[in-house]
This record gives structure tokens, C-alpha cells and sequence, in this order.
């Protein structure tokens, strides 16, 4: 990545980067129950990465916190009719967990940057996801990326095949994909083409192969 010109550039504000915290985590809510709009998420992965440009690792752990929050709380809200405020505590806890993905991606970015975020990010967010969901000692794995595709059979047949977190990869690829494409013209091309097949993906029918 680039990173001269946005470190530089009045647009990257800290107000601003949050600003992409927000954003990314109502898209990442919008798709998920009961909104089911997965065709979202490479759209919020983007904007988590591009609010990580250019700022500190605990500037990056804050844009994720935001976007966690927002991620968390806008699908887990009727946590509330069971725990009251109690579910507040819940959503704080799991957004720490996009906290953490933000802050290790701004560290690693910073410390290898011959290392492409197609790799740092999807691998990390991967490695984060499987954590929170088999490792931690809640194992809460609600609300994995790869999850947001069970309505469209085409790709979750392909989770037979790579696996619930295999999508998740998958999704955070495209979401780089956008990201690079913003400061990249060349990407342009290959970037509608991506997103055409996701679209198209997602509106086949239901039936799937046998």
C-alpha cells in the first residue's frame, strides 16, 4: 500500500478515521439479521481498512472498537430483552476482538511492509475470527463473515469445501481488492469484475449443485 500521501493528505483526520470505523460496522450489522444484505461486506471491510491508514496501532485498536461496536450492536441488540444493559458489556467484549484484528494490521503493515495487506489482513482476520469463535473461552462464534452467506447457497456450497472461515478469507480479499482499487487506477477493471461475479453469486438461484 501506498501510504505516503494519505499520511500527509487533511482528509485522514482522526475524526474522520473513525468515521470509517462507523461506517464499516453499520455495513458490516446491515449484513447480518434481520437485515440480510451481505452483498456489504467486501464494501465494509474496505472502509475498516481504509479508516486504518496512515494512524498508530492504538489508533487503529479505536477505529476497530467503533467499528465493533456498531458491527455488534446493531444485530445482537435484542440481547438486551434477555441481559438489559448487561448485552452492552457483551458487545464491548467482542468488539475488542475488531480492536484487536485493526491494531495488529496497522503494527504488521508498518513493520513488513513488503508484506501486501491481501495477506496481512485476510490471514489476521481469519486467525481473529477462529479465536473468538474456538479459543476463547466463551467460544462466540456468532456473527463470522462467512456466516452472512447463508442465504446464498452458491457460495455456501463453496463452504463445504473451504469452510465457514475459508469464506470469511474470501470476503476480506475482496474487501483489500476495494481498498487497493481506491489508490490504484489500474485495479479498476478487476475491480468491477469482482464485484460483478459477488453480485452475480449472490443472486443465483437457490438451488444448488448436486
Amino acid at each position: 500500500m501506498r501510504l505516503e500521501g494519505i499520511r500527509s493528505s487533511s482528509f485522514y483526520t482522526p475524526a474522520k478515521h473513525l468515521g470509517f470505523g462507523v461506517a464499516a460496522g453499520v455495513l458490516f450489522a446491515l449484513c447480518f439479521p434481520p437485515y440480510h444484505r451481505p452483498i456489504f461486506l467486501p464494501l465494509a471491510v474496505a472502509l475498516l481498512l481504509c479508516g486504518l491508514h496512515g494512524i498508530s496501532p492504538m489508533q487503529g485498536a479505536m477505529v476497530g472498537l467503533v467499528c465493533g461496536m456498531f458491527y455488534f450492536g446493531g444485530t445482537l441488540f435484542w440481547l438486551t430483552n434477555l441481559f438489559g444493559a448487561g448485552a452492552i458489556s457483551l458487545c464491548l467484549m467482542l468488539a475488542l476482538f475488531i480492536a484487536l484484528f485493526s491494531a495488529l494490521t496497522v503494527w504488521l503493515r508498518d513493520k513488513f511492509p513488503t508484506i501486501p495487506l491481501w495477506v496481512i489482513a485476510p490471514v489476521l482476520w481469519t486467525a481473529v475470527e477462529w479465536y473468538r469463535a474456538e479459543a476463547f473461552v466463551l467460544s462466540f462464534g456468532w456473527m463470522g463473515l462467512g456466516y452472512a452467506l447463508v442465504n446464498a447457497p452458491w457460495l455456501a456450497f463453496f463452504a463445504s469445501i473451504v469452510g465457514v472461515y475459508g469464506l470469511s478469507f474470501g470476503m476480506v480479499v475482496l474487501g483489500v481488492l476495494l481498498t487497493e482499487a481506491l489508490e490504484r487506477s489500474a485495479l479498476i477493471k478487476p475491480l468491477f469484475f469482482s464485484c460483478w461475479v459477488w453480485g452475480m453469486l449472490l443472486s443465483l438461484p437457490r438451488s444448488l449443485p448436486t
